[in-house]
């Protein structure tokens, strides 16, 4: 094809308008000017191949485009491999952080458990110790007798409930501790 190549096209259009200015100077020098038209004509079909051929480049040419475009891909890829490592790095930063918190849970999970048996075993230690002493003293209490007459002050302490017979005996305010002949409850005698 003529319009195939931008040299060959060049060239071919010079020769053709090399030869249609070489006829039109022949009609005009024989006066022939059927033979100027046609030299005329070879002439307008060269500058119209050139202008054809100009056009089709400047639509057609995309060597700028190309070479931009080829510079934005380069210029993604480099943006693309820069957040894949940024990616990287963040995926390797937050399994360091989770590793760390995880020996950090570890590490308090057994602190935790050791405090739990030593607080344990210290507990455990001072309940023996009071029940040894809480023995040691009730069997004293037990072979000297004093654990006999505390039960006893025990039982004197205790006061008793009123019994149907008793809240007839009191009409004075059982709240005060007066009973009627005007005495305290606690000096009066029972009969």
């Amino acid at each position: 094809m003529i319009l195939s190549g931008k040299r060959s096209t060049t060239a071919a259009a010079t020769t053709i308008m090399t030869a249609g200015i070489a006829i039109i100077s022949l009609g005009t020098i024989t006066s022939d000017p059927a033979r100027a038209a046609g030299g005329a004509f070879l002439t307008m079909t060269a500058l119209t191949l050139i202008a054809l051929r100009l056009i089709r480049g400047w639509i057609a040419d995309t060597a700028d485009e190309r070479r931009y475009f080829h510079e934005a891909t380069q210029r993604a890829d480099d943006e693309r491999l820069k957040y894949l490592a940024a990616t990287a790095a963040l995926d390797i930063e937050r399994s360091r952080m989770r590793r760390d918190a995880d020996e950090a849970t570890q590490k308090a999970a057994a602190q935790l458990a050791a405090d739990q048996a030593r607080l344990r075993a210290h507990f455990e230690e001072e309940r023996n110790e009071l029940i040894s002493h809480s023995l040691e003293a009730a069997f004293k209490m037990l072979t000297t007798g004093r654990l006999l007459e505390a039960a006893q002050d025990h039982r004197r302490a205790v006061i008793p409930f009123p019994t149907a017979t008793r809240a007839t005996e009191a009409t004075g305010p059982i709240s005060r501790g007066i009973h009627q002949s005007g005495t305290p409850a606690d000096q009066r005698t029972t009969t």
